[in-house]
């Protein structure tokens, strides 16, 4: 997961929550996930959860794990056709999409929280980070 460096906004989030992570991990999908924008962004591991809750509509078989950009489209115009036909279809748009296909920082991550939010039900628990204290060292100070 990447870091949230200083020039991190704090509206787009950069990296997974430990809620969400957790679950993810508890799907026990086929691949780790190692740097959340790269891995996500061809629809692999979508369809991969979609297909631990709709194992009967989605067909892992259909969708390849490739990095290259007609692969990815393809994988997501499938993953957009299953979500029309299951009623979640406001669950996503094509720019957001274009959007994930191509990195964009935290497009994954706020399609990821819908979708855990969706599938389980719970809300994603916002965590707001407390400032750190005086970094000053003792012996640095008055």
């Amino acid at each position: 997961m990447p870091d949230e460096g200083p020039a991190a906004s704090p509206a787009v989030p950069t990296s997974l929550s430990r809620e969400l992570l957790r679950w993810i991990q508890s799907l026990d999908l086929a691949y780790s996930v190692k740097n959340v924008k790269r891995d996500f962004s061809n629809g692999f591991l979508i369809a991969e959860i979609f297909s631990r809750y709709y194992d009967k509509d989605i067909q892992m078989h259909s969708f390849d794990n490739g990095i290259a950009l007609r692969i990815k489209k393809d994988n997501w115009g499938q993953l957009l056709k299953f979500m029309r036909k299951s009623g979640l279809a406001e669950m996503t748009s094509q720019e957001e999409v274009n959007a994930i296909i191509h990195c964009e920082d935290g497009a994954v991550i706020n399609f990821l929280n819908r979708i855990y939010e969706v599938l389980t039900h719970r809300k994603v628990q916002e965590v707001v980070k407390r400032p750190l204290p005086d970094a000053t060292p003792a012996y640095a100070k008055h």
